[in-house]
């Protein structure tokens, strides 16, 4: 273009959720092995006690692996939906699964796209991570995984800056190179999360079999 502003023409790049779903597909046989033994275990009951009754142990049953998965493919059904990347008119928008706009800048302030793997731990890695830069917000943290590779491509070419090569970075030395960048606190804190999450499934346990045994 002669006056050297970039394409306004509309574009949308839409979600690609292969990596939550192959996940999944993963963990499905370990879920189902843990739903049977889960149910025969309510069945017999302790050294000390009876079973709970068949009733009581298949509600519990598919409640405790049912509900979780009913919130994870929800979750991925409401990404499908409403998350998109969008280029309209003068403006670049980003939606999250919920459709709320959590990036939002003019095209033109946009001033560069930094490809990124963060290492988070000696043995964590976020790969695939994207941080666009702009003159009138703070750096923000795309996971390209997660978007349709042909329509997030033709993005960056819409935009007509370079991708900078990708490389590997240490999450504290990111904030120091982009100030102001943020990654979900689950990424970034996962010795955190892992300990929440095995107290929380304990829990979860415990609620799933004291149901049993009321029903």
């Amino acid at each position: 273009m002669a006056d050297g502003r970039r394409s306004t023409a509309s574009l949308c790049v839409l979600p690609d959720n292969r990596v939550y779903i192959a996940r999944l597909v993963i963990l499905a046989p370990f879920l189902l092995v843990g739903m049977v033994l889960f149910f025969f275990r309510l069945l017999a009951g302790g050294r000390d006690g009876e079973g709970a009754g068949g009733g009581g142990a298949l509600v519990a049953t598919v409640l405790g692996l049912g509900l979780p998965l009913l919130y994870v493919g929800g979750l991925i059904v409401l990404r499908l939906v409403n998350a998109r990347i969008l280029l309209d008119g003068d403006r670049m928008t980003v939606r999250n699964a919920w459709r709320w706009p959590v990036f939002v800048v003019p095209v033109d302030d946009v001033t560069g796209m930094h490809s990124v793997d963060v290492k988070v731990g000696t043995d964590q890695l976020r790969p695939g991570r994207i941080v666009v830069t702009s003159r009138s917000a703070r750096p923000f943290v795309v996971d390209a995984r997660l978007w349709r590779a042909e329509e997030f491509h033709r993005l960056v070419r819409r935009l007509r800056l370079p991708l900078a090569e990708r490389r590997g970075v240490w999450w504290e030395r990111l904030r120091e190179e982009f100030p102001g960048v943020r990654m979900p606190w689950s990424q970034v804190h996962p010795g955190v999360v892992l300990a929440a999450g095995t107290i929380g499934t304990l829990v979860y346990i415990f609620v799933m079999v004291n149901l049993a045994f009321r029903i």
